[in-house]
């Protein structure tokens, strides 16, 4: 399924581990509505089917793992679970809101006492806006020791953009993502 807004898919390659992951968006929608989101998970799945994932875990981040009123990014996970409960996200397992800790972390997950496919598994995180996808990207990158690729998907042309530090590993993460991205724009970038 398609999306209608454009959002930036970073990838990452962690180094310890045989771990990708995607974080969207990090980049491009700075308070995304529940309708972006829904355009940026669609494309989000879509670039893992690319990969090869055929059935990605998705999890929809916020600070907790309950819904609450007062927190938007609980409730926009809560809608979009039962979206795709309703068939309006195809092709993946979701689950949220769930905390980073639980979206990576297995144990983490069963300590809070979460009982999720998703938990511990997430091949796609979801955040809840700009500001946590990009400081999570840089997270992975400099204390996790993560390469990572970012592609925009959904632009109607050419798009470019550019982060302040390169990393040595950078070119040959983006050369790894660039034959699986459908019709994208690439950028390199920690």
């Amino acid at each position: 399924m398609s999306s209608t807004s454009s959002s930036h898919e970073l990838t990452v390659l962690r180094n310890r581990t045989d771990l990708t992951v995607e974080d969207t968006d990090a980049a491009i929608n700075i308070a995304p509505t529940l309708q972006d989101k829904l355009d940026i998970v669609r494309s989000a799945v879509d670039l893992a089917h690319a990969f090869g994932v055929a059935r990605p875990h998705v999890a929809f981040l916020a600070a907790v793992e309950t819904v609450n009123p007062n927190m938007p990014a609980t409730l926009h996970a809560a809608a979009l679970c039962k979206m795709a409960d309703r068939g309006q996200i195809e092709g993946a397992l979701v689950d949220g809101p769930l905390a980073f800790d639980n979206a990576v972390s297995a144990a983490a997950a069963r300590t809070k006492g979460i009982v999720s496919e998703v938990a511990g598994a997430a091949d796609i995180m979801v955040v809840p806006n700009l500001e946590s996808g990009n400081m999570l990207a840089k997270q992975l990158e400099h204390f996790g020791g993560a390469a990572s690729a970012g592609i925009v998907l959904g632009a109607r042309g050419p798009a470019q953009g550019g982060w302040a530090v390169q990393h040595p590993s950078l070119p040959a993460a983006a050369r790894a993502v660039a034959p699986s991205a459908p019709t994208a724009s690439l950028e390199s970038q920690p």
